[in-house]
């Protein structure tokens, strides 16, 4: 078995775990599922894994996987179709409002990959907790995404925003979530993002996960007081 990537152990456990499979496999993980962040099996099973991240258990639960689901292929190429070769595969749109980075996307819609089971408008703050959930896991996925590729230059910048999306799951996750903590975290993100979108789009770049997550950051940051 090659080297597993946190994107293949979060397929492998929303594609071989239900929902009351994933919270009985994180106790035996020693992962406590009630303080997971996320919605749905995708985002429970996002959250799982990031906890593994910041906690040191990450190869503890690839193996713990390993051995509860032997069936599992770590080496086959990750967001494979579910869909009959005969069925039409589902799509999920991003709708974006208006000008969304510089005077990169001025109206429309775009295609993209289905990060959060779910629609995702960007830049349209989210209308309620759940909404504001789904969006902040799918912006850690874009992230994700984001500094593997080395769309955020600076190496403390990429560490930063992701520690700061990090922090915000956990507190959104919390039994009374604090608006000024969801803030500042979003906030500290959000100017980060901006910045590396900005200067992608000053190179012509487009199609980058880090275009699609400063919308999202930014519509975020302005939900909070509202909902929180």
């Amino acid at each position: 078995m090659s080297e597993v990537t946190p994107q293949q152990l979060k397929e492998a456990l929303q594609t071989h775990f239900n929902l009351e499979e994933l919270s009985l496999f994180a106790f035996d993980v020693g992962i406590p599922y009630e303080e997971l962040g996320g919605s749905g099996l995708s985002g429970k099973a996002l959250a799982l894994v990031q906890y593994a991240q910041r906690h040191g258990k990450f190869d503890q639960v690839v193996q713990a996987v390993a051995l509860k689901r032997p069936s599992v292929n770590w080496d086959a190429p990750t967001n494979q179709p579910t869909n009959p070769p005969t069925s039409q595969p589902a799509s999920v749109q991003y709708h974006f409002h208006g000008q969304v980075v510089g005077s990169a996307i001025g109206g429309g819609s775009v295609q993209a990959e289905n990060i959060a089971g779910r629609d995702i408008i960007i830049g349209q703050a989210p209308q309620s907790r759940e909404e504001f959930n789904d969006q902040l896991a799918a912006l850690r996925q874009l992230l994700e995404e984001a500094v593997a590729n080395g769309e955020i230059p600076d190496e403390r910048d990429a560490a930063d925003v992701v520690e700061d999306i990090d922090d915000a799951l956990a507190e959104a996750a919390a039994e009374e979530p604090r608006a000024n903590r969801l803030q500042r975290y979003l906030e500290g993100a959000s100017d980060i993002l901006d910045g590396a979108a900005k200067a992608a789009t000053a190179a012509g770049k487009a199609g980058l996960a880090v275009l699609k997550a400063a919308p999202i950051a930014a519509a975020l940051v302005k939900a909070v007081q509202v909902l929180f």
